[in-house]
């Protein structure tokens, strides 16, 4: 009765909603709204240049419209007139694209191309003629009669609208910068464009709004996070929390953490852990929900269970699982969401309606749309299996090559996983070259490039010699490289004749070719006890298939040498061209692999092979059955009879007879009577064709058999005479002796395979377009949570069949979601009652529990990067209970960021150290950064418009050109050499002038803090670190999760104590393993990021964590000798013994890994940045990253364990123990000469931070309020924002790349078009 008194209590702990409280969250771009008449225009653009300029007729004064009707009206009117060029279903996506704003990017960058001119005064429409600017027609008659001829053309960008028309290099180009639906659009446009027609000029419109909206547009198209977080340690900041939360550790509603008294806790132990076996099917139990409801609100509830999971999880336990569902589901893998969705969507539009005019309709459509598509070209493939091609592998041997790559058992891992190497026997090029000529030269380095970078490509040589039988080695070079290449190939073996080769062609300076002394000398010296005259003499006897290599040649046609083939279809002179052989095979790798992964999967969704000694083929309306031989023993035409006999039956009769047949000779008296020299042909059942029958039996071969066992046993790895069924590419078996495959397992197999009970079908409307959508999907995980939503939408914007795979997990050990969802979406613009339009879309939170502590996350495209700007609340520790009212949150979107690889032209390898710049006509120096080792990355940030990219001045421009080349006379030289050059902005907000002034002595120090609590923390020890030094301070921060009332208040505390700072950020890469927890980034970019996050002119500095209390002058640590170390930390204290059983690092894996070394805490290191960069110490941590983090259970405190799992590779100083002082590890009689305090988290009395701040560092008390009175007098004064912007200029550069940079449906496109200097496109 105890129990059951506790369990009513407990009851009453659930969570508590109120209606009045939730949470927001928005995100604007940093762009003004631009007209949606504008964005129109673009959308319509993309059908179609021809559609374009049609449309800017129509609406010629429509903005006169707008004045006199409501702001739906005016809408609806350019929907409608729209209409006139688009199909239903285009206008359909038209209004999606509205909502999301696709096209405002695009519009923005022709707003900032003309800021840029600049644009004349009160000028509302102007022209440019070749640089010069009017706003009336008058003016720029007279300056077509005269300005044109003597001053040069303005630069066109890909996405202009150019006026159909003249298109002479002759003719003056005028470009008007106007919003089309205006009279002063309409005035230049007439007279533009009638004499455009008459072939007198070039007419190119770029939009221009004179006077742009100053509110800023609200995007749409991502996702926003209310992640519980853990409270294990109490990290909110008690100047604006007063109340009390508790541990978010809850079971079907049931906060444990509020059972405080020993008697609970010992009641509820059995109770807790049956609550967390009910956690194993929850997945099940979600997709038991989902099936079992309407199939109109599935959708509905998945998008709820999915997104509101932490407050449906209570229900889910107590619903039953179909036993039938739970056998169905299959391991499938998870759905690919694209953010290009509505480009997808808007792509297959006009096929989907072409088929369906034509009456091709329903099921008939979906089997059209799963046809592969391809171009036809007039073009051909050589077959490349001849002896004339040198190859490293003989692709005879190879017979069924591409039908042994397409294995069953990897079908998942070629189509999903987008790995290559398993394709290298699918890409071959063969090269065709005289070698004595000097264009092979190229080709065999391209060749060796491939080689060293391990791409997936097989490569075979023809050689193209002199065919006289009287031409020996010592007179042809041709002949002399041949028989050295058969020399080698034969004693030694392929792989050693090509890098042979390779090493001659090295030897020929440029401008030359390959002699016979450049051959006759390496042959001496590689192999000095050879006979070089028996070898490239006249006897010698390496000249075998000289002849072959040329008569192949002649009779291919192919044309001049030196020609390549890939995959037997030959490249055009102009692909052949070195400069773009390589891109060009490259994309052909991708485009083929593409074709194959199609392929595979086809092969493993249709094929259903059984493999057994005797077997039947039956059918079904839902399935079909194939049989592949396997016998126990080597066929033989003595032993093969009953196959022949079955094989025989499948090629020449119908379905039932072969059964029928079959089934009879499988019989045991059969058999006997096979045994005993019975005919084959006495055994033929009635109604069968006898003559056919014959015919097929005495004519096949035993290989036949053969093959087939080879088959199985290479491709399904079964040894012979083992049987197995392969269903939809899943190998059941093999099967023991005594083990049958019955009917009755056949007939579950097939229901198993047909997924009927865990697949989700929604018809589409009957008599109309429509797509079909196929959806594999966990209930219960962030796919979930994005996909429920993105398909609701999308139901309401197009028609679609939609299947969604129920894709479930097992066994689950721990809460599959942790946080509420908000997928932020709208189908179509939406409008208030009074006709006016709404700010954009919002996420809601709504009916929250208020226990829990929230973090919020925004999560956004991969090429977007956004910071909040606005909300008084903790945004990192949201605890509802404690709020009055709705939590408001608004981001913007800063940048869009361009990422990109770098390699150098000369050696292959990424220039390491590489500096970009990045800026606009006006302000040329905006962004830069650094090139990684790490497959060269790069990334810049920037904003929709027109974006110049140079290298910047110093060290980059003097070695290497625009195309990433190193000049002839720097082809030694290093970037990161001891030379450094001068400081750049390096992606970050300044707050002081830096120019170009001699370097100083400042110490600089880095931090990351996230939260209101840590802030304040971050707040101290800067305090802290200027009360102990003499020395200038600069503060870096890391910026992507500091509040908004921090990045206010900040440049106040600067000026008040006389300290520079900067607000870093570098994007996680997306090739690099994604980190998913807050926290977990953070770490990150305490360790990953250090080489590329701080200018090169920082050559030290020192992180601090946020909680720390300086008590010495930093300026001793920075000048510390770290002998040859890249990084100094300190060690964990030993000191303090009752934590003895808490120093993980003594045991297990670390005390066997660091072999009596230290194990070093994060809270506190020094970095000697030149020799981090110069040993390539960031690159082997990522590397290293890569590798342990793919297993989840690896770097538990990531900042930490790597550097410490790396000490081998990348050597650390041992600090000096004073450096740092931990309460929790050092004992008090070394706290009076700790040089810092880190209030470190302790995990047996797990003291809050506040708390311990306060007992343990006595000065912290009044530090805290020193800083509290100045955020006071701030908040009181409310100055004007200062600007904490960098101010930089930097002399013009003559060689520069233009790029156009807009996005569509979220996702950024690049156009790098071609400028002064710009000879390479990266």
């Amino acid at each position: 009765m105890k129990i059951l008194w506790l369990l009513l209590i407990l009851t009453q702990f659930h969570h508590a909603h109120s209606a009045s409280k939730g949470v927001t969250a928005s995100l604007k771009a940093k762009w003004p709204q631009t007209p949606l008449l504008l964005e129109t225009s673009e959308f319509i653009c993309e059908s179609g240049e021809e559609k374009f300029w049609p449309f800017v007729d129509t609406v010629r004064e429509l903005a006169v419209y707008k004045h006199g009707e409501s702001v739906r009206s005016y809408y609806n009117l350019i929907v409608k007139k729209a209409g006139q060029f688009l199909t239903d279903l285009q206008v359909s996506l038209l209004k999606l694209s509205l909502s999301l704003r696709a096209y405002s990017p695009t519009v923005h960058t022709f707003l900032q191309i003309a800021s840029d001119e600049p644009p004349p005064e009160a000028c509302s429409a102007f022209v440019s003629v070749h640089g010069q600017l009017t706003c009336s027609t008058k003016d720029m008659k007279k300056l077509l009669k005269t300005i044109y001829t003597y001053r040069p053309k303005p630069y066109l960008y890909k996405n202009d609208h150019k006026y159909p028309g003249a298109n002479g290099t002759d003719l003056p180009v005028v470009i008007l910068y106007a919003k089309i639906g205006t009279k002063k659009f309409n005035t230049f446009h007439k007279v533009l464009s009638e004499r455009a027609e008459e072939g007198k000029l070039i007419y190119v419109l770029r939009h221009y709004v004179a006077e742009p909206k100053k509110q800023n547009i609200l995007l749409s198209g991502y996702g926003v996070e209310l992640a519980i977080k853990s409270t294990e340690y109490k990290a909110v900041d008690d100047t604006q929390v007063k109340g009390t939360y508790y541990d978010t550790d809850e079971v079907q509603g049931f906060l444990f953490g509020k059972l405080k008294h020993p008697l609970w806790l010992i009641a509820f132990s059995k109770v807790r852990s049956g609550m967390f076996s009910a956690l194993t099917d929850l997945s099940f139990q979600a997709a038991a929900r989902i099936m079992s409801v309407p199939k109109f609100d599935s959708l509905k509830l998945m998008r709820d269970l999915s997104q509101n999971f932490p407050s449906r999880a209570r229900s889910l336990t107590r619903v039953a699982v179909n036993q039938k569902m739970r056998k169905e589901i299959e391991e499938n893998q998870k759905v690919h969401f694209s953010e290009a969705i509505l480009d997808i969507i808007r792509g297959e539009a006009k096929l989907l309606e072409g088929l369906h005019n034509l009456g091709i309709r329903g099921t008939s459509m979906s089997k059209f749309l799963r046809m592969p598509v391809t171009t036809v070209e007039e073009s051909y493939a050589l077959d490349i299996r001849h002896s004339a091609i040198m190859v490293s592998e003989n692709i005879s041997e190879n017979g069924i090559m591409i039908f042994k790559i397409l294995k069953i058992n990897f079908c998942h891992y070629f189509i999903f996983c987008g790995h290559y190497a398993l394709f290298k026997k699918i890409f071959f090029q063969v090269l065709f070259f005289d070698p004595a000529q000097e264009e092979s030269i190229e080709l065999v380095k391209l060749a060796e490039l491939f080689y060293k970078h391990k791409i997936p490509l097989r490569i075979g040589f023809v050689f193209v010699v002199n065919t006289e039988d009287k031409v020996n080695g010592f007179e042809d070079a041709g002949v002399a490289f041949f028989r050295l290449w058969n020399y080698i190939a034969e004693e030694y073996d392929v792989t050693q004749a090509f890098l042979s080769m390779v090493t001659m062609y090295n030897r020929v300076d440029v401008g030359d070719s390959l002699s016979v002394e450049t051959v006759t000398a390496y042959l001496k010296k590689k192999f000095p006890k050879a006979n070089t005259a028996k070898i490239l003499g006249v006897e010698s006897s390496y000249d075998d298939k000289r002849k072959a290599g040329a008569v192949f040649y002649r009779k291919s046609g192919l044309g001049a040498l030196p020609v390549a083939l890939f995959n037997g279809i030959p490249l055009s002179s102009e692909e052949m061209d070195p400069d773009e052989l390589e891109t060009i095979l490259l994309q052909r790798i991708m485009d083929t692999t593409n074709f194959f992964q199609r392929a595979v999967f086809m092969v493993c969704f249709h094929s259903m092979f059984l493999c057994s000694q005797t077997a039947a083929k039956s059918s079904s309306s839902n399935s079909r059955v194939g049989v592949i031989n396997n016998p126990g023993g080597t066929p033989s035409e003595d032993n093969s009879s009953l196959y022949k006999a079955i094989w025989a039956s499948f090629l020449t009769q119908t379905s039932k007879n072969t059964l029928d047949f079959t089934l009879k000779l499988l019989k045991e008296d059969t058999v006997q009577l096979i045994t005993h020299d019975t005919k084959i042909k006495d055994l033929l059942l009635q109604g069968m064709d006898q003559d056919a029958f014959e015919k097929k039996f005495n004519t096949l071969e035993v290989d036949f058999l053969r093959s087939q066992q080879r088959f199985c046993q290479e491709v399904l790895k079964l040894k012979a005479g083992q049987r197995a069924v392969v269903s939809n590419g899943r190998i059941l078996g093999p099967f023991t002796e005594d083990e049958e495959f019955s009917a009755d397992d056949f007939h579950l197999l097939e229901k198993i395979t047909l997924n009927k009970h865990s697949v989700l079908h929604l018809a589409a409307r009957e008599d109309e377009v429509f797509y079909d959508v196929v959806a594999i999907v966990d209930p219960l995980t962030r796919d979930a949570q994005k996909l429920a939503p993105l398909l609701s939408v999308l139901g309401q914007v197009v028609n679609m069949r939609v299947q969604v795979f129920m894709n479930c997990r097992a066994k689950l050990s721990e809460m599959p979601l942790k946080s509420f969802y908000r997928f932020v979406m709208e189908a179509e613009v939406s409008f208030l009652g009074n006709d006016t339009m709404s700010t954009g879309p919002v996420a809601r939170f709504t009916e929250i529990p208020e226990s829990p502590l929230l973090t919020l996350n925004m999560i956004t495209p991969e090429s977007w990067m956004v910071e909040a700007v606005r909300s008084p609340h903790d945004l990192d520790n949201i605890h509802l209970q404690e709020v009055s009212g709705v939590v408001n949150a608004e981001y913007e979107l800063e940048y869009l960021l361009l990422e990109g690889h770098c390699f150098d032209m000369s050696s292959g390898q990424p220039p390491r150290g590489l500096q970009f710049t990045l800026g606009m006509k006006q302000d040329p120096l905006m962004q830069d950064t650094i090139v990684m080792a790490n497959l060269g990355y790069f990334q810049l940030k920037a904003n929709p418009g027109a974006w110049i990219l140079r290298l910047r001045k110093g060290r980059s421009e003097d070695i290497y050109q625009i195309q990433v080349q190193k000049k002839p006379d720097k082809l030694n030289e290093d970037l990161l050499s001891e030379a450094t050059e001068s400081k750049g902005l390096w992606d970050s907000i300044t707050s002081v002038e830096e120019g170009d002034k001699k370097k100083e002595d400042v110490l600089n120090i880095f931090s990351v803090a996230s939260g209101h609590l840590y802030e304040r923390f971050l707040r101290i020890m800067m305090l802290s670190v200027l009360r102990h030094t003499k020395t200038p301070v600069k503060f870096w921060f890391l910026k992507n999760y500091l509040s908004p009332s921090f990045k206010e208040t900040i440049p106040h505390m600067a000026e008040a104590y006389g300290f520079q700072y900067e607000l870093v950020q570098y994007k996680w890469p997306r090739w690099l393993h994604q980190q998913t927890e807050k926290q977990r980034i953070i770490w990150g970019h305490k360790i990953l990021f250090l080489d590329v996050l701080f200018p090169l002119a920082v050559d030290k500095i020192i992180f601090v964590d946020a909680d720390q209390i300086v008590r010495a002058d930093l300026k001793e640590l920075r000048e510390l000798d770290l002998e040859g170390a890249p990084y100094g930390y300190t060690p964990f204290c030993d000191s303090r013994r009752e934590m003895e059983g808490y120093r993980f690092w003594k045991t297990g894996y670390w005390a066997s890994h660091l072999a009596h070394r230290k194990y070093h805490i994060s809270a506190l290191y020094v970095v000697d940045l030149k020799k981090f960069r110069k040993i390539a110490a960031g690159d082997r941590l990522r590397g290293q990253y890569q590798a342990l983090s793919q297993d989840p259970n690896s770097l538990s405190n990531l900042d930490q364990d790597l550097p410490n799992n790396m000490i081998h590779q990348v050597a650390i100083k041992s600090l000096p123990q004073e450096w740092l002082w931990c309460e929790t590890w050092c004992d008090d009689s070394s706290k009076p000469t700790a040089k810092t305090i880190d209030l470190c988290n302790n995990p047996k009395t797990k003291e809050p931070k506040l708390s311990a701040a306060v007992r343990i560092v006595p000065e912290w008390t009044s530090y805290d309020s020193e800083i509290k009175q100045l955020l006071k007098r701030v908040q009181e004064q409310k100055p004007e924002a200062s600007n904490t912007g960098p101010s930089q200029t930097q002399t013009k550069h003559t060689g520069e790349c233009f790029f156009f940079i807009y996005f569509s449906s979220q996702v950024i496109y690049t156009m790098i078009t071609w400028g002064e200097g710009c000879t390479y496109i990266l």
